[in-house]
């Protein structure tokens, strides 16, 4: 069942394309060029609605059973769960100001830039720290009796973007960063 942590890592392939979609729109915004607000707001609710509440809380009870059964890489494993749960909070703050802007509210353009620069700058640094502190310690560690005794606390699910979208917005989504990235 290792081959969790290898959709985990797929996941993190994905998640990058997608943070260079936005950073793309971010550096429109900055140049005070066209830019897409719905996609963006789009892609950010994708954000909440996977990472946020599927990937990280997958990724918490790997990390958890880890902690719990070998005594390696806890300090960083232990700073990633925490990360997990301030994560929502700057998703929501930015989809907060992302539906003011679809909504023909203002908001201050600097702030605004500042925020999503702040996000993506902790979604990378997150994701590089897992794939490099983290999950070469659990694929080197962690065996197939390991993974069986998780098997029945793993709600596997698949990215409601990247892996065959259904919804509307997100297959657009898909080919804006597939067209840009």
């Amino acid at each position: 069942m290792s081959y969790l942590l290898d959709k985990l890592h797929n996941d993190h392939k994905n998640f990058a394309k997608l943070l260079a979609y936005i950073e793309l729109q971010l550096n429109c915004i900055k140049n005070c060029d066209v830019v897409d607000f719905e996609t963006i707001l789009i892609a950010m609710q994708y954000m909440r609605d996977y990472p946020d509440e599927i990937h990280h809380p997958l990724e918490n009870v790997i990390f958890s059973y880890f902690i719990e059964h070998y005594d390696i890489s806890h300090e960083a494993i232990k700073e990633l769960m925490h990360e997990h749960e301030g994560m929502p909070k700057l998703t929501e703050k930015i989809i907060n100001m992302l539906e003011y802007v679809v909504s023909e509210t203002p908001v201050n353009r600097d702030e605004f830039c500042e925020f999503l620069t702040e996000y993506l700058d902790v979604q990378r640094a997150h994701m590089n720290s897992e794939e490099s502190e983290v999950y070469p310690h659990i694929y080197e560690a962690m065996q197939e009796d390991d993974w069986k005794q998780l098997q029945n606390e793993i709600q596997e699910s698949n990215d409601p973007l990247f892996e065959q979208p259904r919804d509307e917005n997100y297959r657009l989504l898909l080919k804006k960063i597939t067209a840009t990235v």
